[in-house]
């Protein structure tokens, strides 16, 4: 699917979508587990071919440049602090690998 189409679609409606395409019986939560595999699939992928976490990074003007201007004036990316909350978020340990339980309740 279309990145931009997220910003208006929910999962209801991409599972309603899979529904008439595919015709499988998905709903709300199975279609986000699906997106979770897959990005959990992803993950695993790019860790065996060489990609590790150390890459989860953002360009250097984003880490230490200052915004100019707007609300967010002087602020600069907190990617030190938040990353290791999105691993947490998303089932895997403090260097970003997907758990043993996380691939396990995923079927993977």
């Amino acid at each position: 699917m279309c990145l931009f189409t997220s910003f208006a679609l929910g999962a209801e409606d991409y599972a309603k979508l899979f529904d008439a395409t595919c015709g499988f019986d998905y709903d709300k939560d199975s279609i986000l587990e699906a997106g979770d595999r897959i990005y959990n699939l992803e993950r695993m992928f790019n860790l065996d071919a060489g990609i590790d976490p150390s890459q989860d990074t953002l360009p250097k003007r984003l880490l230490e440049e200052p915004i100019p201007g707007g609300p967010s004036k002087g602020s600069v990316h907190r990617l030190s602090e938040l990353l290791p909350k999105y691993y947490e978020v998303r089932g895997w340990d403090e260097k970003g690998i997907p758990t043993k339980e996380k691939l396990t309740n995923l079927g993977l």
